[in-house]
This record gives structure tokens, sequence and C-alpha cells, in this order.
């Protein structure tokens, strides 16, 4: 037979699952903005690792030509 202290004792556990339920969405929520947060850096590097590489040969080409010059 359940009682008023079972009742109340069942009452307090659903609402600290509540409780941790709505921490985890939050948690959730956050990471998922961390994440996006994470892809637009990832892409900013590959920009930037492609843009070093298209310098390099650039200083490379410019250093043959300059080495080609009449001296």
């Amino acid at each position: 037979m359940i009682d008023n202290v079972d009742i109340i004792h069942l009452k307090e556990t659903v609402d600290k699952l509540e409780e941790i339920t709505n921490k985890l969405c939050v948690g959730l929520t956050e990471l998922g903005g961390l994440k996006a947060k994470l892809a637009v850096k990832d892409a900013e590097v590959k920009g930037l690792v492609e843009r070093k590489k298209f310098l390099e040969e650039d200083i490379r080409v410019q250093k043959k030509r300059l080495d080609n010059l009449p001296k």
C-alpha cells in the first residue's frame, strides 16, 4: 500500500529528475552552440592553411623570377 510519505518521496524524486533533465537540455543546447563555433573555427583554420600554401607558392615563384632577372 502506498502512503502519503511514499507519494511525497516519489514527487520529490520526480522533481529532482525534472531538474536534472532541464539542466541536461541546457547543457546539450550549449554543447550544440560550441560545436557550431568549432565548425566555424575549423573552416577558418582550413582557409588560413590554404592561404598559407598559396602565399608560400607565390613566394617561391617570385624568388624564381627575381633570380632570373639580369644582374
